[in-house]
């Protein structure tokens, strides 16, 4: 199939890294199904996955994954990017290094938004759904952003269990100077480790609605909060 020209440079800076690894590095999920019985081997009683039949969570970085014939696993439309740093930063650390990819990379960041799923900015920039994920993925690998389900005031979010409350303290401060007008960090961190409710009923009004998704983007990105989901 003809690739696209992010698609080539993509390929061609894989398959350059590729060539420099050992082969014990280099490893490939040959087949995917559901573990029925949670032993973690095959048995001929469970069922073998196929295209698009689920997603995956990755346990270590929170990201979803979709199932495909071809093996590979790609970001799930419905996700979302999440920037670590301020979107003028990244974008600067990146057209300072040039590449192919530099350009169509900061075109996109001015475009993400975290409570915007990828299939959504994809249709309302005229973006490749494809190039979208393409160009994620490498703000992924480049620890630059992180994949996450679209900020959403419906949503219930809790304190994260791996939250690092040693770092409250310097966090708070940094918290204050980004948000003065709202409530302090550790108030808001003891109003989400209440009983779980709708984020929404933190926002006290419509008006307040941008800046409180701005909080909850600033708690996701630094580990302060996850979302609360139920299957």
């Amino acid at each position: 199939a003809a690739r696209t020209r992010l698609e080539t440079i993509a390929w061609v800076q894989r398959a350059h890294i590729e060539r420099r690894l050992p082969d014990k590095f280099k490893a490939r999920a040959p087949k995917l199904w559901r573990d029925a019985n949670a032993h973690g081997s095959f048995e001929n009683s469970e069922q073998v996955i196929a295209s698009g039949d689920m997603f995956m969570v990755n346990a270590k970085d929170n990201l979803e994954y979709t199932a495909t014939a071809a093996g590979a696993l790609q970001l799930a439309k419905q996700f979302s990017l999440l920037l670590k740093e301020s979107p003028q930063k990244i974008v600067k650390e990146i057209q300072s290094t040039g590449g192919p990819l530099a350009t169509p990379v900061s075109t996109f960041i001015d475009k993400a938004r975290p409570t915007k799923s990828f299939y959504k900015i994809s249709v309302a920039n005229q973006i490749s759904l494809a190039d979208i994920q393409l160009l994620s993925r490498h703000l992924i690998y480049w620890r630059r952003a992180i994949a996450i389900p679209p900020l959403h005031h419906r949503d219930t979010y809790i304190v994260s269990p791996n939250a690092d409350m040693s770092k409250l303290v310097e966090a708070s401060k940094s918290f204050e100077m980004a948000f003065p007008m709202m409530p302090s960090l550790p108030r808001i961190l003891s109003l989400l480790s209440q009983t779980p409710a709708p984020f929404g009923t933190l926002i006290p009004s419509s008006d307040h609605k941008g800046e409180y998704y701005r909080v909850l983007a600033w708690l996701m990105r630094g580990g302060w909060v996850t979302q609360l989901r139920t299957f």
